[in-house]
């Protein structure tokens, strides 16, 4: 359905939010295991960034990206797509952006062995947060410091 939504779009020649549509796609794709359509569809959405100076969803999209990488068991790629993601997030000052990147990243480290490094990363962003508590972000971040220790 999300498919077919982005080629309706694409037909009328609407290209806003394009790179959103199909990062909402790639997720869907991950979580399907559909892993070939994920890495197209996240090629598109940085294509159209590129074409529109769109930034908006960088982060998510190479967060995407490193999730794609993780699924195919390359943890290096990976790790330098969730700090890339980061990157990002902090220079547009997007911490809802930055959690879900630093999640990611900390649950990498996490399971390759550096849990304290993991706690580092996510701990101080986790604690800037004053509300909003129930977001599913939020609530993944703080499952993961628990489990961490």
């Amino acid at each position: 359905m999300i498919q077919e939504g982005i080629q309706l779009s694409d037909n009328t020649g609407t290209i806003v939010l394009g790179s959103n549509w199909r990062g909402l796609l790639a997720e869907a794709c991950l979580e399907f295991g559909e892993l070939d359509l994920c890495g197209k569809t996240l090629d598109e959405a940085e294509a159209l960034q590129l074409k529109l100076g769109e930034g908006l969803w960088a982060a998510e999209i190479s967060r995407l990206r490193g999730s794609l990488h993780l699924a195919n068991n390359d943890t290096q790629l990976s790790e330098r797509c969730f700090q890339k993601a980061i990157s990002i997030a902090k220079e547009q000052k997007a911490k809802s952006w930055e959690l879900r990147a630093s999640t990611s990243l900390s649950r990498l480290w996490a399971e390759t062995g550096d849990r304290q490094k993991a706690r580092d990363l996510l701990e101080p962003l986790y604690n800037w947060f004053t509300e909003g508590f129930d977001t599913v972000d939020l609530r993944e971040a703080r499952q993961l410091l628990d489990e961490l220790g």
